[in-house]
């Protein structure tokens, strides 16, 4: 007996022995390697180093977008509550106030069951060496990687107190369920921020560290239960339970998070871009913004809402014939590519084999429509024609395509060309905040942003700031008698250039007469009378966006603004007092970060005076029972204007309601001529079921 219990005594002797070897080797070594590691991430390396995720509010709250690689949010260490860090020393490392990244006497005594077992089962990771393998490691089981993580882990400590240790900790470890960094996890299993965790939560999450998807309380509730009355039971232990706790409630569950309603696609592409006027787009999948956007979700489904109703009438549909067209193309860039969003007639070859959609041909390069995009057009009340082998269909590629080498596999997908397409702008004059935004009927696979980037030409609209210059320049009021009768100019080459007018009225009148029948000649005569630069000077002077003419033309809008663009001029009659920036961004911050400036938003330019509002009280007329009457809506104190350009291409209606400005543009992307319609007909009928939705006496 005796010699048994000398050779224990030797071999634990020499255990120990071997344990202070290896203990003070390593000290050592981490000395030696500590210049050769990677350097130690600092909080605000930290923040830049990791994954995690952008998210877009509207204006009331709703989650608009989301954008991530890994779901994470970082929260300071200061929101999370003290019983959290207790539960999760608890549960992962009892001794991490005192070890210096390894805990030997864990190490130990993993080691001696391992002897006696026969196979190494407990583990001996502290927090610290956790940090290090997902900071800096991958997750192979060698004993390399296991020597890398604690000499990275003793690097850590010193170079990070144990606050900034468990701070990246808990932002970076994996919960479940797709969720990285606690306010994530938090978030999904209870349904509100880290800062508002309870004992048994925070009990809860702790004891679910080491296996998240087994230990889930969503997936195995009993084995959740078991590990959260364990850490309770060490947090009892070590003197971190309340006075009194011995046992706690499993918590309620939430189990869900927060879907991104997709409600305004456009709004969020416009947000993104203003981002980026302030912020470098490299490095968005890390960054953890918030942006907060004008959006009003409310006003956006009323904007999605009354677009769908009225697009079934527009008669939407694509350009397919029957015969090759000539040309295929006219805008190649540089003769050997074709730039994105370039009408192209492709020619159908085939359904694909697996039914996704059509090959077509685009200039001999292989081209694919999908059959997602056709559908989605059928239900918004396209026309969709029966796309057979050999005829040809109107499509623009999404990417620029190289012709030089034609007939390659890679099919390059290509959206058609939808007729006709529809934008929106709702505005709040006096701010200058963008309150809903449509971009066009096919934002998935074609999400050109119309609203705030199709330059298109702006007809009859431009018509309520000719008389307002001819106000301020010639004295015009209410009163003065304007010629309408026929005009016959000097064109260009030679020719002569009637100007007439289609609606029945008197020869001579009114400012509000000619506004409210769209008079095309007493518009002309007003530019001709004030003279072109001078009109385009007061244009300049009132701040309004940049404008180019040579002619008389300028009076019946052959100059080109976006609808964002339209919908700021009008500003001048809804409020404003001159010219606001328009924006999209109330706010941005980045996780770990705080606020970003945004720039200033200017109104630039002098107020018109009272011209301004006498011009929108004619407009009114416009709306009761003129060309506008489309849009007039029972109860709603509505001004407005209709615009339409040559052959249908263009159809505006600007409408003002309170202190908002509606803009509304239905037309072609490829400029082809689209039958029946103007701003009258089709354009007034999109706003009024837009804005019935908006400013009805009814409408919550």
């Amino acid at each position: 007996m005796r010699k048994v219990l000398k050779v224990l005594a030797c071999v634990v002797l020499l255990g120990l022995c071997g344990v202070l070897l290896l203990f003070a080797g390593f000290e050592v070594t981490s000395r030696v390697a500590r210049s050769s590691l990677p350097e130690v991430v600092d909080a605000d390396r930290f923040v830049d180093k990791i994954w995690q995720t952008t998210r877009v509010y509207s204006a009331d709250g709703v989650l608009l977008a989301e954008y991530f690689r890994e779901r994470r949010t970082v929260v300071p260490l200061t929101d999370m509550p003290e019983h959290l860090f207790n539960a999760v020393i608890a549960a992962e490392d009892k001794n991490f106030r005192n070890h210096s990244g390894v805990d030997w006497l864990a190490v130990t005594r993993a080691a001696t069951v391992g002897i006696f077992r026969g196979r190494f089962a407990q583990g001996a990771s502290t927090i610290t060496q956790q940090l290090a393998r997902n900071l800096y490691l991958s997750r192979e089981r060698t004993l390399w990687r296991k020597m890398k993580e604690a000499l990275h882990a003793r690097k850590l400590e010193v170079s990070l107190d144990k606050d900034g240790i468990l701070y990246q900790y808990l932002n970076l470890i994996y919960w479940g369920h797709g969720n990285y960094g606690i306010e994530e996890a938090v978030r999904y299993y209870f349904g509100k921020g880290v800062g508002e965790l309870e004992l048994a939560e925070s009990a809860l999450l702790a004891g679910i560290i080491s296996a998240p998807e087994a230990f889930s309380p969503v997936k195995a509730p009993d084995r959740a239960r078991v590990r959260m009355q364990y850490v309770i039971d060490e947090m009892a232990d070590a003197g971190t339970l309340p006075a009194g706790v011995e046992s706690v409630p499993f918590p309620s569950l939430y189990a869900q998070r927060p879907v991104a309603s997709g409600l305004s696609p456009y709004g969020v592409d416009a947000a993104l871009v203003e981002l980026f006027r302030i912020a470098p787009k490299e490095g968005f999948d890390r960054a953890g913004y918030r942006l907060d956007t004008t959006i009003d979700s409310r006003l956006q489904q009323a904007m999605n809402d009354g677009i769908a109703a009225a697009l079934p009438s527009l008669g939407l549909t694509l350009s397919v014939r029957r015969d090759e067209p000539s040309p295929l193309c006219d805008c190649i860039g540089g003769e050997i590519t074709i730039r994105p969003g370039c009408p192209v007639w492709a020619k159908v070859l085939r359904q694909t084999e697996d039914g996704s959609g059509y090959l077509v041909s685009l200039l001999g390069r292989l081209g694919m429509v999908p059959r997602e995009t056709l559908k989605g057009l059928a239900a918004s009340g396209a026309k969709i024609p029966t796309l057979k082998p050999g005829r040809y269909v109107r499509v623009m590629p999404t990417v620029e395509l190289p012709l030089a080498s034609p007939w390659l596999t890679e099919e390059t997908v290509t959206v058609p060309v939808i007729t006709p397409q529809v934008a929106a702008v709702l505005l709040h004059a006096p701010s200058g905040e963008v309150r809903a935004l449509y971009g066009g009927v096919d934002h998935r696979h074609h999400p050109y942003n119309r609203a705030l980037s199709a330059s298109r030409q702006v007809g009859s609209t431009i018509k309520p700031f000719v008389y307002l210059a001819a106000m301020e320049l010639l004295g015009w009021d209410e009163d003065t008698l304007l010629d309408a009768t026929p005009l016959n100019l000097p064109g260009a080459g030679g020719r002569r250039w009637k100007v007439r007018d289609s609606h029945a009225h008197e020869d001579r009148l009114t400012v509000e007469e000619a506004l409210q029948w769209s008079v095309n000649t007493t518009a002309v005569r007003a530019v001709q009378q004030m003279g072109l630069d001078a009109f385009m000077a007061q244009w300049a002077l009132w701040g309004l966006p940049e404008i180019h003419s040579e002619d008389l033309s300028v009076a019946l809008g052959s100059v080109s603004l976006t609808p964002l663009e339209l919908a700021r001029a009008y500003a001048l009659f809804a409020g404003a007092g001159c010219v606001p920036d328009a924006t999209v961004l109330t706010s941005v911050s980045r996780s770990g970060r705080g606020a970003l400036p945004l720039p200033p938003l200017l109104c630039t330019g002098p107020a018109p005076g009272a011209g301004a509002a006498r011009i929108r009280g004619f407009l009114r007329s416009v709306v009761d029972s003129g060309t506008g009457k489309k849009a007039r809506i029972e109860g709603v104190d509505a001004a407005g204007k209709t615009g339409t350009s040559p052959g249908g291409r263009d159809a505006w209606f600007v409408g003002m309601a309170n202190e908002y400005v509606l803009v509304v543009w239905v037309g072609s992307d490829d400029y082809s001529p689209v039958p029946d319609n103007s701003g009258p007909q089709t354009a007034a009928l999109v706003w009024r079921e837009m804005a019935v939705r908006m400013f009805s006496a009814d409408t919550p």
